[in-house]
């Protein structure tokens, strides 16, 4: 049987000119939902990140940009008279009264500045992108069932019949829970088998997703443990080479965690302050309000000085309101 690309020569230099273009043409796919919008897709909470990792360049730097601002445009200049109104517009996450708000990954705000600053924040949604399109790669290649006809309709029909153009095209780090399932699922099935450069690329891209989130480092530590049980009932050899990947990847995402911390405390004097986020997600999907019902004020807990504000509240709410009849984090001292 003749090699196509022996019987054409022309193959050889031809093959990789086509194939970039066409990577292009798929990460443009892959974003379609922003090219249609005019820009990428903003949340509440993607303001959140960029301030963060515009605190840390100001201080380094002693340049003030327009994020750099501990209050909003909007209550610029306003009087202390105006009192509750303005307080309520007030960001929480605040270097001035030495509370940094540890929720939002600092990593993940870098990747968010680094696109404003070069290019109105396109780069971050592309950069989404690549790494998204480079796990499918990598999935197929791990499969043994990588060709570029079938890599090209897989990505195609991602994008086209699923929302994850969406969660691409939208600047928060929710699509790198895919990117973190993938990743730990190819490490434990593949790891001992994989080159050299493709394990390297398995944790690079954990590591990223882990350290942009704190839910991804959960998801990644549950995978691990139901697989290990699994392959340890089963009496199936645990993929050490992969494994141990994964657990570089987790180590790497503590220390990341661990600098931050210790940034911030150098920083503002004091550590960051992570919100309550599973306090109030049980509270608002109703077991938590029932106990603190039934145990309030007898379980001397600080939550029950808010009982009475509770039972309407959603998590939202219960978090981030600065009403006194409503809020409960963002009112306590």
């Amino acid at each position: 049987m003749v090699n196509s690309e022996d019987g054409f020569p022309f193959m050889k230099w031809w093959r990789p000119i086509w194939q970039w273009p066409l990577c292009a043409a798929l990460l443009l796919l892959f974003i379609w939902p922003s090219l249609y919008n005019g820009q990428p897709f903003f949340c509440a909470d993607t303001t959140a990140y960029i301030r963060g990792a515009d605190a840390g360049f100001s201080k380094l730097t002693r340049r003030a940009t327009m994020w750099t601002g501990e209050k909003p445009a909007a209550t610029r200049g306003q009087t202390a008279m105006e009192g509750p109104a303005a307080q309520q517009r007030k960001s929480l996450s605040s270097v001035e009264d030495k509370t940094v708000l540890a929720g939002r990954s600092i990593y993940y705000g870098a990747l968010l500045y680094f696109g404003h600053i070069t290019g109105r924040l396109w780069p971050a949604v592309l950069a989404q992108a690549a790494a998204v399109l480079f796990t499918i790669y990598l999935t197929l290649k791990s499969l043994g069932l990588f060709t570029w006809v079938r890599f090209s309709a897989i990505s195609l029909g991602l994008a086209t019949v699923t929302p994850m153009a969406f969660f691409v095209s939208t600047l928060m780090p929710d699509i790198f829970a895919a990117v973190t399932i993938l990743a730990v699922a190819n490490l434990l099935a593949h790891g001992d088998r994989m080159p050299g450069w493709t394990l390297a690329a398995w944790v690079a891209l954990l590591t990223a997703a882990l350290l942009f989130h704190t839910s991804h480092v959960l998801i990644a530590l549950s995978l691990l443990a139901a697989a290990g049980s699994c392959l340890l009932l089963a009496g199936v050899p645990i993929p050490w080479k992969g494994a141990m990947g994964a657990v570089v990847a987790l180590a790497l995402a503590f220390v990341g965690e661990a600098a931050f911390s210790l940034g911030v405390t150098r920083l503002v004097g004091s550590p960051p302050l992570r919100p309550p986020f599973l306090m109030a997600r049980m509270i608002a999907d109703g077991p938590g309000y029932r106990y603190l019902v039934a145990n309030c004020p007898a379980s001397q807990l600080a939550i029950c000085g808010f009982v009475d504000r509770l039972e309407a509240a959603n998590s939202d709410e219960f978090l981030w309101s600065a009403d006194p009849g409503r809020g409960v984090f963002a009112v306590a001292d």
